[in-house]
């Protein structure tokens, strides 16, 4: 039996300063910033160089100028290091900058970082834009991984015997751990978690180890109380590093992924960072991360994973949720977050605005994806190019799942969830629970007409 807090404990407390000094200029506020992806070329090398630029934004916040000051450490890929950071920054938007309440031009100075990049192995699977997912051979039962499937790959680790899940754990941990600063190391131990962070403020990794703790217990309110869940077996490993580029390194090391802003592995590690535009991005992200975890270790029968359209809906419509009166609720989704930026802390809309955005104009021009694309979408296709939108459409397909009509998240939603945690194929479970995919459609797109 596991224990059980209260989800009020959820602490909407920020991680970085939120006051600021009163300015009589208003910053711009940061709406979509892609990340930096570095290139093939520099794949295996070990170089992650930071890059000094100076950016000009106009008065509509669009970016019209990047100019590379400097690139440490310096190498013979210094030109197509500054040519990807052009190209990915001219990409950046933002709410522009307001002086006595009119927008005006802006120029900023700051320092990004490259990931370092991992090469491309044999028998390794490509996952999103060339990415590659590790290959691990296992002697485990004659399972040789590197000939499966990504999806297969999941699948097997869950299946692995607890003994042997809690020894790759370590292994994972252990290569995670290098990349924390040794001295500002600490270590937080909760019923369901175990917390590691090089943190400067002593409180955060308190802070964040309850806030798990609280994920848990709305997710308990939302499913676990409606099905039997799976027995503990250990507590899930969390580590929280000070860095972004900390994180990139450590993130590439265990899982091979360079583009996620957090990530979980399925034998109970997740893996974030600080370094993020906003408060609530950063809760967002462990919210996502400690979902995932969630499904793996209490829904899901072992063995069986999750479609990717469900498990991603799922977190993103747990972890765009408001918080009121320190309490996660499911469902009612934020609309603005406070971002940090040269100046200080700044209300604007929140990322989940731009994304319904993008999401409202594809159906409009009629490019969205069908359900039924999405949810027999594969790997390669979800996180591929249009993963963005296949992360948000997915948002909106469980939340409509949830309260398209009164009480289906209460009855209908509860009992998909049962039945592809059990092992049902999916789309059958879709057609038995709420009808033929492709009659849901229309409906599915005047709910996201009308969000």
């Amino acid at each position: 039996m596991r224990t059980k807090f209260p989800s009020s404990w959820l602490l909407a407390a920020l991680l970085f300063g939120t006051t600021g000094a009163r300015t009589a200029t208003t910053p711009p506020t940061p709406l979509h910033t892609p990340p930096l992806m570095t290139p093939l070329d520099a794949a295996g090398t070990g170089l992650a160089p930071e890059v000094s630029v100076q950016v000009t934004l106009d008065v509509t916040g669009r970016v019209r100028r990047v100019e590379v000051l400097s690139i440490r450490p310096s190498s013979d890929l210094d030109a197509v290091f500054e040519q990807v950071t052009r190209e990915t920054l001219l990409n950046w938007r933002y709410a522009p900058a307001r002086r006595d309440g009119q927008p005006v031009e802006t120029t900023m100075k700051w320092t990004v970082q490259f990931p370092p990049r991992i090469p491309q192995r044999e028998g390794s699977v490509r996952i999103g834009a060339g990415l590659p997912a590790p290959v691990e051979q296992f002697a485990w039962r004659g399972l040789a991984i590197a000939d499966y499937t990504t999806r297969d790959r999941r699948r097997e680790l869950l299946m692995l015997p607890y003994e042997k899940r809690r020894e790759l754990l370590n292994e994972k941990l252990e290569l995670a751990r290098r990349h924390l600063h040794e001295k500002q190391i600490r270590k937080f131990t909760t019923p369901q978690f175990l917390v590691y962070t090089d943190a400067p403020d002593p409180k955060t990794g308190e802070i964040l180890a309850a806030n798990l703790e609280a994920v848990y217990a709305t997710l308990d309110d939302l499913l676990g109380n409606r099905m039997s869940v799976q027995p503990d077996l250990y507590r899930i490993v969390v580590v929280l590093f000070s860095s972004e580029s900390a994180y990139h390194r450590a993130q590439t090391s265990v899982e091979g992924i360079e583009w996620a802003a957090g990530c979980y592995s399925p034998v109970g590690l997740i893996l974030f960072h600080l370094e993020m535009p906003s408060n609530q991005a950063l809760l967002s992200v462990m919210i996502h991360e400690a979902t995932h975890a969630y499904l793996d270790r209490y829904i899901a029968r072992p063995g069986v994973v999750l479609p990717r359209w469900l498990d991603e809906g799922f977190a993103e419509y747990v972890a765009n949720s408001q918080i009121r009166k320190g309490k996660l609720v499911p469902g009612k989704t934020r609309r603005v977050e406070l971002y940090r930026g040269p100046w200080g802390v700044v209300r604007g809309r929140a990322s989940t605005s731009r994304t319904l955005d993008q999401l409202k104009t594809a159906v409009q021009k009629g490019t969205a994806a069908s359900l039924r694309e999405l949810i027999e979408a594969d790997r390669n296709t979800f996180y591929g190019e249009k993963r963005r939108t296949y992360y948000g459409t997915s948002w909106l397909l469980v939340h409509f799942l949830n309260h398209g009509e009164k009480g289906w998240d209460e009855s209908k939603f509860p009992q998909l969830i049962l039945y592809v945690a059990e092992g049902y194929p999916p789309l059958e479970a879709f057609r038995q629970i709420y009808g033929d995919p492709d009659e849901f459609d229309a409906a599915f797109q005047r709910y996201i007409r009308k969000f």
